[in-house]
């Protein structure tokens, strides 16, 4: 018999969507047995989530670009693992889950309450960390993307808190990064010369983690470093928000998607992420 999921999914940068049907999967899949957790159960194969009404999209598509390309995964299958993850006993029917990692720059352990399906368990985990910014305890992880705010415009400093960020993981990564602004007078070359000047920044233990700003309301991951076909680059895109998979054009005086008439981007970003593992 046939199985309908008919999923809905809001238009704003603040999008929603119901839980997606990997994270039932994995929910599904979870024993009552205590101690660690097995890597299928963490979900890491589940695309990064943004609550509605929340204006982390800026930090979030960074996030779903390192798990994307597998950084975020190597976090919890090193050998030793940076992050290790047990499931522990908790009030009446939570799934109750306690974290420990041996470089946060913060608290080092932590235990949370797992809420909803529509994050894997990976993105709870580190939601619990993060919430460490605020000087919160890690069981308020649920607080994390409440708590985040806008970093959208022209002009504005990211690296710093997505360093912050990262930092409570492990403090040996750095974050920098590059702007590209959508503009008439742009040309190719111009394109040509930005993302060259990113590929050369490369490396052992170095990431790029490009997104692209939507008229400065939203941000959406890159899942492929833009590639050079004929005369524009184009780039695969992943919006947190909505669920959804596009491709974008980008010449320089435009930046657009190829399958959603009058979308359009009006910066190319890319962070340099270094002191991954």
């Amino acid at each position: 018999m046939a199985l309908i999921v008919l999923l809905f999914f809001a238009v704003s940068c603040s999008g929603a969507r119901l839980q997606h049907p990997l994270a039932v999967q994995h929910k599904r899949e979870r024993t009552n047995k205590y101690g660690s957790v097995p890597l299928r159960e963490l979900g890491l194969d589940i695309e990064t989530y943004q609550k509605p009404k929340t204006k982390g999209c800026w930090f979030l598509s960074v996030l779903e670009g390192l798990r994307f390309k597998k950084h975020v995964a190597k976090w919890f299958t090193s050998r030793p693992p940076l992050i290790r993850v047990e499931e522990v006993e908790g009030k009446g029917d939570d799934n109750t889950y306690t974290w420990s990692t041996g470089r946060g720059s913060k608290t080092r352990s932590g235990t949370f309450a797992a809420w909803g399906v529509e994050r894997g368990l990976w993105q709870q985990v580190l939601e619990s960390i993060f919430v460490q910014h605020w000087n919160l305890n890690p069981s308020k992880a649920k607080e994390f993307q409440h708590r985040i705010q806008s970093r959208l415009g022209q002009g504005e400093n990211r690296m710093d808190d997505i360093q912050a960020f990262l930092r409570l993981v492990d403090p040996g990564i750095t974050v920098t990064q590059d702007v590209l602004y959508i503009r008439h007078s742009l040309t190719l070359e111009d394109v040509d010369d930005f993302i060259q000047k990113q590929q050369s920044k490369t490396g052992p233990g170095v990431a790029i983690a490009w997104t692209l700003d939507k008229g400065g309301t939203h941000a959406i991951a890159c899942t492929t470093d833009p590639y050079k076909s004929g005369n524009r680059y184009l780039t695969e895109t992943y919006n947190q928000q909505k669920a959804y998979e596009d491709e974008y054009k980008i010449t320089g005086d435009t930046c657009k998607s190829l399958n959603l008439r009058q979308v359009i981007c009006d910066s190319v970003w890319a962070y340099q992420v270094s002191g991954l593992q």
